[in-house]
């Protein structure tokens, strides 16, 4: 019997629910709270990533000011991206190696298609996973 690799298609959550980059910070929270999620890429006017803002940076605003600053100001630079082919063990030596807890799944063309978090990963194994794809 033939063994399926799993990728990052398989695993993704999407869509993904992103950020503008002149939301401020509070704009921000507001739409992690209202998706019920702990972080977000933050895209520019035609929807590529400049970064991530999570629950973290939120933290290290709260804790540094009470100005009414850009979520660029706040947001972690960069982000970890794989294509939609990468197998499930690239993604997790992805999130190792960068240390982070959410590599987005990107087109050729850096447009945001999916996440990945570390319990998509450890989910990946359930056929229920696949299922509801």
């Amino acid at each position: 019997m033939a063994t399926m690799q799993l990728t990052a298609k398989d695993v993704m959550q999407f869509p993904v629910k992103s950020i503008s980059s002149d939301a401020t910070v509070w704009e921000a929270t507001e739409k992690l709270r209202a998706a019920g999620i702990t972080g977000a890429p933050v895209v520019d006017g035609k929807g590529k990533p400049l970064g991530v803002f999570t629950l973290n940076d939120l933290a290290n605003y709260v804790l540094s000011t009470r100005g009414d600053f850009k979520v660029t100001d706040f947001m972690t630079r960069g982000v970890v991206t794989v294509a939609p082919t990468a197998g499930v063990y690239d993604i997790v030596r992805a999130m190792r190696r960068h240390q982070v807890h959410r590599v987005f799944v990107a087109s050729e063309n850096g447009d945001i298609l999916g996440i990945v978090t570390p319990l998509d990963v450890m989910g990946a194994e359930e056929p229920a996973a696949l299922a509801k794809r």
